[in-house]
């Protein structure tokens, strides 16, 4: 009777060794040749792509010193402007001050440089509810005394100020600590959605966005 020869150990684990290596070979061949699942689109996706490619507007470039919300060592302003009487805004650049909050500097130098607001109007602080910014005026923005057409370009002025920061999505205002509900003809009641630096030439073209009308 002939003995029945035994497989040498060694063989096995060379064999489970190779059919391992195979199998991951293989593996690593259909992740790199399966295209991957493309995103949809959101309703924002013509601002939202600026943001990812690091320009808004008409291309300026936003600089981050990467160390948190309004960071930003340079900023964009809305130039306010009346085209067969409708809001529209061009963009002008400016540097944030070392140490400033980019927010805070955004919206003032805003007030400052088109002159709309009435008065000592100042942005104090600026906090991060979520995705909603709150913005603490002094109490000069209550006590303005303008025209319509004044406050709607204040507000919705602001509204593109802050539609430069991606972190934020609406504003919510407040005067000397306490919610603002309107300002003269203009309804303030909730959050108000930002105006993306993309629609600043043409805000009223995505829903959402459309900005704010004297109310009577």
């Amino acid at each position: 009777m002939k003995r029945k020869t035994k497989r040498p150990a060694r063989a096995i684990a060379v064999f489970s060794i190779v059919i391992c290596a195979s199998v991951v070979a293989a593996l690593a061949a259909y992740v790199k040749l399966t295209p991957a699942d493309k995103a949809k689109p959101s309703a924002d996706t013509f601002a939202d792509q600026a943001f990812e490619k690091g320009t808004i507007g008409s291309g300026t470039q936003v600089k981050h010193d990467q160390k948190g919300p309004f960071s930003q060592t340079s900023i964009i302003l809305p130039v306010a402007k009346f085209e067969n009487d409708k809001l529209t805004f061009g963009e002008s650049k400016a540097d944030v001050p070392s140490g400033q909050n980019a927010a805070v500097f955004s919206v003032n130098e805003f007030l400052k440089q088109s002159g709309v607001a009435d008065g000592p109007v100042k942005l104090e602080s600026v906090k991060l509810d979520g995705h909603v910014a709150l913005l603490y005026f002094n109490a000069a923005f209550t006590d303005q005394s303008l025209g319509s057409q004044d406050e709607a370009t204040l507000i919705n002025g602001i509204r593109a100020v802050m539609g430069q920061f991606q972190e934020v999505d609406e504003v919510e205002f407040f005067a000397d600590g306490q919610q603002v509900q309107e300002l003269g003809h203009l309804e303030l009641i909730g959050p108000q959605k930002v105006i993306r630096p993309g629609l600043w030439k043409n805000p009223t073209s995505h829903d959402g966005t459309t900005p704010i009308e004297p109310q009577g």
